[in-house]
């Protein structure tokens, strides 16, 4: 598969991999160094400077929510690869992987028909839980007769750092409408109730600590009784290649609107495109082919 040069090689793998890999119905190795791979140009593509001539002009507000949220993914991504190398920890790569799966869709949206007021929504979103949190402190400094804690000037300081980054007038922070609700983000992008369904309600599991996530991760019948599980949980490949699709998607949608050189645009979209094929074409090789994911159709 041929690379753009601004990206690492992707991986190559021996017939003797993918033979084992068959033998033992086992995908994970090969599964496991793609999304690796994925991580690797999320993080690339989160360095792409916006000085580069190639690159639209953006409003650099804007432009640092859509670099932050790619950036955010890659270190989510790089955290899975650490828990997975071990191939353990499989409770917390579902965590880490709703968290991506939520930014890559913001990131998505945002880059769908973009307009300033999807961004000040984003923003003011986060920030609207720091002011709130901003009167509580207030509150209690007000009841010492101003005598502010050491840990409290801490937390001033970090609320007025992230509102003076925002470009917002604080003033007007909570007359800016919210933003829709995942579902409806999902609709306006084109994705269906049905992915949505299987990424992000079921994947909330793991974040909310449900039933079905304490039965699949954290408790294990013994002598009739249902008990504490050791950390020996294994990462589903299943899910690697999902959550990889979908980075991929929110990756492309954002090559889509930054990269202003149309003949770079498409070879980056077509490469982005052509990893999503070889990690699904991957895992059905090695999975006896039996796997339609839902996140395919991205």
């Amino acid at each position: 598969m041929k690379h753009p040069p601004i990206f690492e090689s992707p991986p190559a793998f021996s017939d003797e991999l993918v033979a084992a890999c068959q033998r033992n119905n086992d995908p994970m190795p090969i599964v496991f160094e793609w999304f690796k791979y994925i991580g690797i140009l999320t993080i690339q593509i989160a360095s792409i400077h916006p000085s580069s001539p190639a690159i639209r002009s953006i409003p650099p507000i804007f432009a640092s929510v859509m670099r932050g949220l790619t950036s955010r993914c890659a270190r989510l991504a790089l955290a899975i690869t650490n828990l997975c190398h071990e191939d353990k920890h499989g409770e917390s790569v579902a965590i880490l992987a709703r968290c991506i799966s939520e930014s890559a869709i913001k990131l998505a949206w945002l880059c769908h028909n973009q307009s300033d007021t999807k961004f000040r929504q984003f923003i003011a979103d986060g920030l609207k839980k720091d002011l709130a949190f901003r009167d509580v402190l207030q509150k209690n400094i007000d009841a010492r007769n101003g005598v502010t804690l050491h840990v409290e000037s801490g937390m001033l300081k970090s609320i007025q750092n992230c509102l003076d980054a925002s470009g917002l007038q604080v003033d007007g922070i909570p007359a800016i409408s919210r933003m829709p609700d995942l579902l409806t983000i999902c609709r306006d992008i084109g994705l269906s109730e049905d992915f949505y369904t299987a990424i992000q309600r079921v994947g909330s599991h793991a974040i909310h600590g449900t039933w079905t996530d304490l039965v699949l991760h954290h408790l294990v019948p013994i002598d009739g009784c249902l008990m504490p599980r050791d950390h020996h949980v294994r990462p589903r490949a299943a899910q690697l290649v999902g959550i990889g699709s979908i980075l991929l998607y929110g990756l492309s949608k954002y090559i889509e609107l930054i990269v202003a050189d149309g003949l770079l645009r498409s070879e980056l979209l077509e490469f982005l495109h052509d990893v999503n094929d070889e990690i699904n074409v991957s895992f059905d090789l090695t999975n006896g082919g039996n796997y339609e994911p839902i996140a395919r159709s991205l």
